[in-house]
């Protein structure tokens, strides 16, 4: 009950307190770690290392947010339906009007890149990390999926919106002229996110 008590006012990397459910996630590892050395694994002397797993004796956090107010807060802070388009209309057509005059022309230059950076994200819901460790070759144009490295390690396979295609394709097509792209320069999007593609090698030789 003490290292409960330490995980509820310790903060993590990102300096605020541990959530319940990440407090319920140790002690949910604990109960396993007790069940194994209780039930599976033995001693020399073919005895279980402990006689009873304790941990079953201690309940889980109640987490005071239910699903529906998780879902609410979530979806305040994304861009759903016509929001995305509106958004990528403003990038592209009303922004160049708004922003400095300096900032204008590096703007212009990697328009098609950053483009193609937010519609890779709102087109599948991928995380930023995930985007940015993209290699070209992951992507399945014909199917028009994605594969991406989830948190923790797992390989997963993620479709992309039919309407973000044309971004896509719109950033591959300028590429290797304007950023020299080639494949020892990792990911798909240079100098943001990147992607790599076997075909810049053969244009560079």
């Amino acid at each position: 009950m003490l290292y409960i008590d330490q995980l509820q006012h310790a903060k993590n990397a990102h300096g605020k307190t541990n959530s319940p459910t990440s407090i319920n996630r140790s002690i949910n590892a604990l109960r396993s770690l007790y069940k194994y050395l209780t039930i599976t694994a033995d001693n020399n002397h073919g005895e279980p290392y402990f006689d009873r797993n304790v941990m079953l004796k201690i309940d889980a956090l109640n987490n005071t947010k239910t699903l529906n107010f998780r879902a609410h807060a979530l979806e305040s802070q994304m861009y759903r339906g016509q929001m995305k388009f509106d958004f990528l209309d403003f990038i592209r057509n009303e922004y160049p009007q708004m922003c400095d005059k300096r900032a204008r022309p590096a703007f212009e230059l990697n328009k098609e890149r950053d483009l193609a950076i937010i519609t890779l994200i709102l087109g599948t819901g991928v995380r930023v990390s995930e985007a940015a460790n993209l290699d070209l070759d992951d992507i399945n144009w014909q199917r028009q999926m994605i594969d991406v490295i989830r948190k923790g390690g797992q390989q997963d396979s993620v479709p992309i919106a039919p309407w973000a295609m044309e971004y896509l394709a719109d950033y591959k097509a300028i590429r290797a002229d304007r950023y020299q792209a080639v494949k020892k320069r990792p990911g798909f999007l240079p100098n943001a996110l990147s992607w790599r593609n076997t075909a810049d090698d053969d244009e560079c030789n």
